[in-house]
């Protein structure tokens, strides 16, 4: 054998093994690393045997609503600054909510924030905890509600004393909200309630028995105040006397003292109460809402019995229903909620085994019975007020190319390639130059449409915003509940920082129901009850960001309304504390609204006649002011169009009629409400005409360039603008104070 031919045989037989022991070596090595890696990860995941988050109340999530995310934390390791994100999934990228959160060693540290509903369908979110290196401590995996409620439902949580004391409403409250609404309930435990009203404005009533009032902190029971008077309805239930004395908090919403326990006989009284509910007006709803608790038949055994009660002599309260001179369930108002007490045990026998039961617990919150049974309900249409307020703050610097012109635009561009480039290149006899004269169009007309974009779209810096603000009276204070809209127009590729440094505030993006495609990018740190934001806005384009706030301070007008005489007449009396001298407000009173008054100047007490007939029917006011709202609120959504909808939008009317959506008439001969399907989708408590019928008249004041806290932006736009509404609920008959 040629020696020349064999030691390249014998180098590849060499070779592959010292190759193979490199290779392992690198595995091995790999291995290692990873093996290390991996082993301190789970080290350190041991660390935190407990990473526990909960979304919505009980796992029950309201449509176009808030709702509080709440959050434990166990950490068995070293003391560490942990980062906690918040993020919904859902929405394909959205506001990052961060919370920075210290974890001393051997602590349970529990925390709670306010979420916001933006889509209709496919609420997802999850949950991750970092390190101060930002590590990944631990994580969840997708959390989805237990299930959804449609904004027109009704939700009541509950504290009971046990959880055999839950209580239920008729029906099925799990079927999907995209069906049609229902009366749902959610269990709460008492250290999980929120300590931030705006995590509760999700929840229509709180049920709580007196045993477990004494478990809330003063952090909680100030937020259950401040949701209270906000509309709230508070069900207390009252096992003894010591669990009422022995809260202050509990004690001062009682309308009188407690006294003795004494048993009475049931009777026919709780039938003849659940027969006898009212038939509040509905809106394009059933003729006989209530028809099904009039069906309702007596259950013997439980009319034959007793129930224990406590003693009460109510002051300045009503009675709604009482055995033998007896009260047991009596109702007051605070300030625009209700309290109502019930002066026994509704856990106790014999209500626990009562059949009619969950009937009961409908006919005290004043559930209509379409909410309860499957017969024909209001419109729950999917137009978002939202999109309207959004159409009046956007930027009137971007400007939209009519359809037409885009169609002539390519029919210009489609003849030039096409038919002239052949003619004029066949008549100079140089077809083959098309090969160039082709890119020269494109390039021809990209600059165009660049140019014509530009001139469309380029601007200015601008921050708009537009307040609907409720001044609820707290003693010689006001509290206000506000929602802050603000338009940010962006002429480059920029990042802006917001903040919400008010008592209690939360930031959010537009409702956008079924159709999400499109949300705010960027990330919320959350401070306390407050947090710093930066936002990403794409050139050129207008986003819309939502704060919710609560906020203490001056009473900005204050207002008393007493009748005159005998007949229906009434008589405002209003002074102006805060607010501009001349600004425009309406009254809203019953079923009209009155207009074409004038705010008197700083310190002056204006007196106003309110007849009877005066004004306009609040159903006309609220039917010709929106009568644009549909079309602007979906011209914003559209590439291309006319902006004429969105200008013709008057902040005074648009702003009032928005707080009345509710006296809308949907069945009218109208293309664009039978169109549209009618009524609105109000977010929060933006509507508030159910106020109308509980004896309450709402005076309305809009203020231009004015609002009572500061704004969200914490940058100097070119171009900006303010504006408020103010509203105040004013009882009837009810001194000035």
């Amino acid at each position: 054998m040629n020696p020349f031919e064999a030691h390249p045989i014998q180098a590849q037989q060499a070779s592959p093994p010292s190759c193979a022991r490199t290779l392992a070596r690198l595995l091995c090595l790999l291995m290692i690393v990873l093996g290390a890696s991996t082993a301190g990860a789970q080290s350190f995941s041991k660390d935190i045997p407990q990473f526990d988050v909960f979304a919505g109340f009980d796992g029950v999530i309201p449509e176009s609503d808030w709702f509080p995310v709440t959050c434990e934390v166990r950490n068995e390791g070293p003391t560490f600054l942990g980062t906690f994100e918040f993020h919904d999934n859902a929405m394909g990228g959205g506001l990052l909510r961060e919370l920075q959160i210290e974890l001393p060693t051997g602590t349970l540290k529990r925390f709670s924030f306010p979420m916001f509903t933006t889509t209709r369908y496919g609420s997802q979110y999850s949950a991750t905890l970092r390190d101060e290196k930002g590590r990944v401590i631990a994580q969840t995996g997708t959390l989805q509600p237990r299930f959804h409620i449609s904004w027109q439902s009704y939700l009541m949580a509950a504290i009971p004393s046990s959880a055999a004391g839950m209580p239920t409403f008729p029906g099925d409250p799990s079927r999907s909200y995209s069906s049609r609404p229902v009366a749902a309930t959610a269990r709460l435990q008492p250290e999980a309630v929120p300590d931030n009203p705006i995590s509760l404005e999700g929840m229509d009533a709180l049920y709580l028995n007196s045993q477990r009032a004494v478990d809330l902190k003063e952090p909680q029971t100030e937020a259950l105040m401040s949701w209270l008077h906000d509309g709230g309805h508070l069900i207390v239930g009252v096992d003894a006397v010591v669990d009422v004395n022995g809260v202050p908090w509990l004690k001062g919403l009682l309308p009188g003292s407690l006294g003795s326990v004494r048993t009475v006989e049931i009777g026919n009284h709780f039938d003849d109460w659940l027969r006898d509910m009212p038939d509040a007006p509905v809106n394009g709803g059933p003729v006989n809402p209530n028809q099904i608790y009039r069906n309702l038949r007596a259950e013997t055994p439980f009319d034959e019995a007793s129930i224990r009660t406590i003693a009460l002599t109510p002051v300045n309260a009503d009675v709604e229903l009482a055995i033998d001179g007896a009260p047991l369930i009596v109702s007051q108002r605070q300030g625009r909620g209700c309290v109502t007490f019930l002066l026994f045990n509704p856990e106790q026998e014999p209500l626990r085994s009562w059949k009619l039961r969950p009937f009961f617990w409908a006919r005290l919150n004043k559930i209509p019975g379409y909410l309860l049974q499957d017969q024909s309900v209001p419109n729950q249409g999917y137009t978002g007020v939202d999109g309207v307020v959004g159409a009046m703050v956007d930027s009137k610097q971007v400007r939209k190319l009519p359809v037409s012109a885009l169609l002539g635009l390519l029919v210009v561009y489609l003849l030039v390639i096409g038919p002239f480039d052949q003619w004029w290149l066949k008549r100079i006899n140089r077809q083959m130059l098309t090969w160039i004269t082709f890119p020269c169009y494109v390039v021809l007309f990209s600059v165009l449409i660049y140019v014509i974009g530009y001139k469309l779209r380029a601007g200015e810096s601008e921050w708009n915003e537009m307040q609907f603000v409720d001044v609820i009276p707290k003693g010689s204070q006001a509290e206000l509940h506000g929602t802050t809209y603000g338009s940010l127009y962006s002429p480059v590729n920029a990042r802006y920082e917001l903040a919400g440094e008010q008592k209690y505030a939360a930031l959010r993006g537009e409702y956008l129901g079924a159709a999400a495609n499109r949300s705010i990018d960027g990330h919320a740190v959350l401070k306390a009850d407050q947090y710093d934001a930066v936002v990403d806005v794409p050139v050129w384009t207008s986003q819309v960001f939502i704060g919710q706030w609560v906020d203490d301070g001056p009473m900005p007008y204050t207002a008393s309304i007493k009748r005159k005489d005998v007949s229906n007449d009434f008589e405002l009396a209003i002074t102006n504390r805060e607010l501009p001298a001349d600004a425009p407000f309406r009254v809203a009173l019953g079923g009209r609204i009155y207009n074409d008054f004038k705010m008197p100047a700083k310190g002056a007490t204006a007196t106003f006649a309110l007849p009877q007939g005066g004004g306009v029917r609040i159903a006309d006011f609220v039917n010709s002011a929106s009568r644009e709202f549909y079309a602007a609120a979906n011209q914003r959504n559209q590439g291309f169009g006319s902006d004429t909808a969105r200008f013709s939008l008057r902040p005074p009317d648009a702003t009032m009629a928005i707080s009345l959506a509710g006296a809308m008439e949907i069945n009218q001969n109208n293309n664009n409400y039978n169109y549209y399907g009618g009524r609105f989708l109000t977010p929060g408590h933006l509507e508030i005409s159910d106020l109308l019928r509980d004896d309450f008249a709402v005076v309305m004041v809009w203020c231009e360039n004015y609002a009572p806290v500061k704004p969200m932006n914490q940058f100097r736009p070119r171009r900006s603008s303010r504006g408020a509404l103010m509203r105040l609920a004013v009882p009837l008959n009810s001194p000035e104070k």
